[in-house]
């Protein structure tokens, strides 16, 4: 592992970056510390560190790439509806599509094709990419 930042506060950090005060709270509460997965942010020193400082502007243009990477849409994947009491089978391209037709989100569709429970005792989920 290489400690490559130091800052003085929490705050300081998402001001030094220009993500905002909040930014370093935001990720410990939301991701215990990973940015990206990528960046590991602490307010203590690990063991086992190199001591490898790099500049702040190096060090701002890293999260900066790493700001640019777009986490997938999980919404964006194919889906099966299978209507149990017609026998229709359709094809849809995104889980909105999904919702707009049936009327159920798209943590009910996740849910409802991991447990393969029907959906109104009528609709069956499959979730054709993952």
């Amino acid at each position: 592992m290489v400690l490559v930042q130091i800052f003085p506060t929490t705050r300081f950090v998402g001001l030094s970056l220009g993500m905002g005060k909040s930014f370093y709270n935001n990720i410990k509460s939301r991701t215990n510390g990973w940015y990206k997965e990528k960046l590991y942010f602490s307010e203590v020193e690990l063991e086992d560190t190199e001591q490898n400082i790099l500049s702040l502007l190096e060090f701002t243009e890293i999260v900066k790439e790493l700001a640019s990477i777009k986490k997938k849409d999980y919404t964006k994947v194919r889906v099966r509806l299978t209507d149990v009491i017609t026998g229709e089978v359709t094809l849809y391209d995104s889980m909105c599509s999904v919702s707009a037709v049936v009327g159920i989100d798209h943590k009910g569709i996740r849910n409802k094709s991991e447990t393969s429970k029907l959906y109104k005792r009528r609709y069956k989920f499959e979730i054709l990419d993952s």
